[in-house]
């Protein structure tokens, strides 16, 4: 995990973390942000490596989408109700899910996703692994290459 990463990376360097006293941490809210950095890594690499027109919906800040992906092939959408995503969906041939910190169990977008009658490309997830094995409606992306991603679209 995440956290078992911080952990080891402060034991490997305990010069550099030595001025920093450990009962001052406040650790929720290092781990939030920890986690909102990995999930944002995670999305915009996805993104990048994708060869292809990708339309993003709900993004609470379009300026940095189009600061570290392509603004040519990304299109970024306001958030919209539910009911209109579904219309979205519908209209989709394939729904992405970036969710590496859900390792053990799923986003509902996968199952909207299945619902709609889109392919899902997904982060792996021992849970969707488990239950839902690998078909032609649900395919996993490593995050160690991504670039298996646009055979799958091609597909």
């Amino acid at each position: 995990s995440y956290i078992q990463a911080f952990v080891q990376a402060v034991a490997n360097n305990e010069n550099t973390f030595r001025q920093v006293d450990p009962s001052k941490l406040n650790y929720p809210m290092l781990f939030d942000q920890l986690e909102l950095y990995i999930r944002a890594k995670d999305r915009i690499e996805l993104i990048r490596s994708i060869d292809r027109r990708v339309d993003i919906f709900g993004s609470s800040n379009p300026q940095l989408w189009n600061k570290y992906t392509d603004p040519k092939k990304v299109v970024v959408h306001d958030q919209i109700p539910f009911h209109e995503a579904l219309e979205v969906m519908k209209r989709s041939k394939v729904i992405l899910n970036s969710a590496p910190h859900l390792r053990h169990g799923s986003h509902e977008r996968v199952f909207t996703g299945f619902a709609c009658g889109a392919m899902v490309i997904s982060s792996q997830s021992e849970y969707l692994k488990d239950n839902f094995g690998i078909d032609k409606s649900l395919c996993y992306y490593s995050t160690d290459d991504r670039r298996e991603i646009n055979s799958t679209l091609e597909k």
